[in-house]
């Protein structure tokens, strides 16, 4: 009788070890599959931050937690391999902890990144000739440059802007237009060699000045709002 209690004393110790072997192993960590760095960054409203991605597998982007349609990942180097992802928080942005979600095509299996929304827009200083300086090499930039300063404008104020590359607008100009119909917007652009120029006015903007892809081309807008 007593070599079977002892018998059973050790299956069942052998049983408990591995069930909580099992248990550890499935609650662990999650490791990080894509290779992301950084894991956390600080971002303020109408900035972008960029992200290296090191995956051997194709990944789309989600975020949550946003409360402005202009926060989003845009993929600036699509290779499976070796990607870098411009994280991008809206001007209009309200949200203080935003996650990005990196999901490898066809699993559940993610990585994510979250980040902290801080600090307010901050303005940038015009130019000589009264215009915001915008990037003329990195087109969703110009876009962000663009709508922060919307964001940030004074109570009637109207925003000067010069580009001698960019044709069009995505929804986060024509969002954050909307969202201060106070606000004026007057462009100078270029056009095969042609100055040209246009003014949205004041409560001007809607929703209907996007086309079915969400852009906005300075012609079509020069000829609804011409100078």
């Amino acid at each position: 009788m007593r070599n079977l209690i002892k018998k059973l004393s050790v299956i069942i110790a052998s049983v408990l070890a591995v069930s909580m072997t099992l248990s550890a192993t499935c609650f662990a960590a999650e490791p990080d599959w894509l290779g992301l760095s950084p894991r956390l960054v600080e971002i303020a409203p109408g900035q972008s931050a960029v992200v290296h991605v090191a995956a051997e597998d194709n990944f789309r982007v989600y975020v949550d937690g946003n409360t402005s349609a202009n926060t989003f990942a845009y993929v600036e180097s699509p290779d499976k391999f070796q990607s870098y992802v411009t994280l991008y928080v809206g001007a209009d942005e309200q949200s203080s902890d935003v996650v990005f979600y990196f999901y490898i095509v066809g699993t559940s299996i993610y990585s994510q990144i979250n980040v902290r929304v801080v600090g307010t827009p901050v303005p940038a200083a015009p130019k000589a000739d009264g215009t915001i300086p915008v990037s003329e090499s990195d087109y969703i930039a110009f876009n962000q440059q663009v709508a922060s300063a919307i964001a940030s404008a004074a109570p009637g104020q109207n925003i000067k802007v010069s580009t001698a590359t960019w044709t069009s607008f995505t929804s986060a100009v024509i969002g954050a237009l909307c969202a201060r119909p106070d606000v004026s917007l007057t462009v100078s652009f270029v056009w095969n060699g042609t100055p040209g120029s246009f003014t949205i006015p004041a409560g001007g903007a809607s929703p209907a000045l996007l086309n079915a892809e969400g852009f906005s081309g300075f012609l079509y807008l020069g000829g609804m709002f011409a100078r």
